[in-house]
């Protein structure tokens, strides 16, 4: 498939590579977010060197290495010679410094590397300082190992201030992601969207299917293909008990999501459920939530946990705990089971790009004021989609989005109000409501929108915000 959109991320690298100094940059993501494709799309038509190590030992790595070294500098004849990672860098460094255009090195999966090698950081780093700050070279590190790449750039790690750049690779978000589905309409996509997530090798899967129970029959609930087993591997890959792992996302994507909720759902001790959550944040598979009024967000009681990509969230939800159903042949039991909840596993990600859509309105200045935050609200009563609060806290935004086939009534509208008057906001605040619906809205509310300076967007509305 054709390489689509990461401008921002591209940019980004090029103006690494106009810099006049060395430049040493970290690169990392989860598995599958493009980082290999992004790489070759930038170092085209730049002298480079490219290479991805895999799981073998450091003598084949190498070998395989300096055979792309001879093409490149073919000037320096066979380089057999060089068996350890200490010696092919020792060998390549000094010499890209004396030449007149800047030599892109990438070192993709670097964890393989270090794996195979754990002085490389140590030797990187001298050869760093030796050679000018690595003048003349930019050398990117690139690694699916979010949490190893992380610890990499830490204080007590040996390559700490020596990178002068990173670039978290994310999955795209809804806006890019339709870029993969340009003749499809606002439904489809949303509900590709709520199934695939934004990892575009899940979506160049589901490109080619004719729809989503096409993908969701042939692609996910089918043991043969790569989606039915894929989080297992990309969990094994980085985890060492994968399984109390899956029990705690389990639990998130099904209901409980605060840490003391889920540590009794799974049966684990909370402390060890918090540490196992920590790491899951920093491995981009989590979100960390707190109402979006607290303002101390670090001391915030009411903590939450939601899952930040939509195909793990979907996995964890009718794929792990159905596979005997799949396994047993009975996948149409399993299909009845999505399809009668489908509706508002949906809703859930009409939510979150609801609130996507009202970040780029608040750019945009389509509300009355400027909110500086923008989340959710709930306390132990009550949940709140949206909510936006202004710098001087003296303003809100206050918001419900409804995915069902119904339309919404003036009733949605005084549910909401209800529920903002036991908030407790200042009462000189000013509150702007926002309700937003795929089935559009009753001329009731129609008129009482107009009436008292509601909002609503409907699904051509939101189409249009995130196009």
């Amino acid at each position: 498939m054709a390489f689509l959109d990461r401008k921002t991320e591209l940019d980004t690298l090029e103006d690494f590579y106009r810099s006049p100094r060395g430049e040493m940059v970290a690169l990392y993501g989860r598995r599958r977010v493009g980082k290999t494709s992004l790489l070759r799309e930038f170092a085209r038509g730049k002298p480079h060197i490219f290479f991805t190590a895999d799981a073998n030992i450091e003598k084949e790595q190498v070998g395989a290495f300096a055979r792309l070294l001879e093409e490149f500098m073919p000037e320096e004849g066979p380089l057999g010679r060089l068996e350890t990672w200490p010696d092919a860098l020792g060998f390549l460094l000094p010499r890209l410094r004396a030449r007149s255009e800047k030599t892109v090195i990438v070192l993709d999966e670097f964890s393989e590397i270090t794996r195979q090698n754990k002085a490389v950081p140590s030797v990187l780093r001298r050869l760093w300082d030796e050679t000018g700050e690595g003048a003349g070279i930019m050398l990117l590190l690139c690694g699916s190992l979010v949490g190893e790449m992380r610890r990499l750039q830490m204080g007590e790690e040996p390559l700490y201030g020596r990178f002068t750049g990173r670039i978290n690779l994310r999955p795209f978000i809804f806006p890019e992601m339709s870029l993969f589905f340009p003749t499809r309409d606002f439904k489809e996509r949303l509900e590709t969207y709520a199934v695939l997530g934004g990892m575009p090798m899940y979506l160049s899967i589901g490109n080619k299917a004719s729809g989503i129970w096409r993908i969701i029959e042939d692609e996910i609930l089918n043991p043969s293909r790569i989606l039915y087993e894929e989080i297992p591997y990309i969990l094994g890959q980085e985890l060492r008990d994968p399984a109390l792992y899956m029990a705690i996302l389990s639990s998130i994507a099904r209901g409980p999501t605060r840490p003391a909720k889920i540590a009794a759902h799974t049966g684990i001790k909370a402390d060890t459920v918090s540490a196992y959550l920590h790491r899951l944040e920093r491995m981009d598979i989590v979100n960390r939530d707190f109402p979006v009024t607290d303002k101390s967000p670090e001391k915030s009681r009411r903590v939450s946990y939601s899952i930040k990509d939509n195909f793990v969230r979907f996995w964890l939800r009718y794929v792990y705990p159905y596979k005997y159903l799949v396994e047993s042949g009975d996948r149409d039991s399993l299909l009845s089971i999505i399809k009668r909840d489908f509706e508002a596993y949906v809703g859930m990600t009409a939510e979150e790009i609801t609130r996507e859509a009202v970040r780029i309105a608040n750019r945009d200045d389509v509300f009355p004021v400027r909110f500086s935050k923008i989340g959710r609200y709930w306390d132990k009563n009550q949940e709140i989609d949206i909510c936006g609060v202004s710098e001087d806290g003296k303003a809100f935004l206050w918001g419900e989005c409804r995915w069902r086939r119904t339309k919404m009534s003036a009733e949605d509208l005084g549910r909401l109000r209800d529920k903002v008057a036991t908030v407790g906001v200042d009462r000189e605040a000013k509150s702007t409501y926002l309700l937003c619906s795929r089935s559009g809205f009753t001329k009731g509310l129609e008129s009482r929108a107009s009436d008292e300076d509601v909002i609503l967007w409907d699904a051509e509305m939101l189409d249009e915000l995130l196009s």
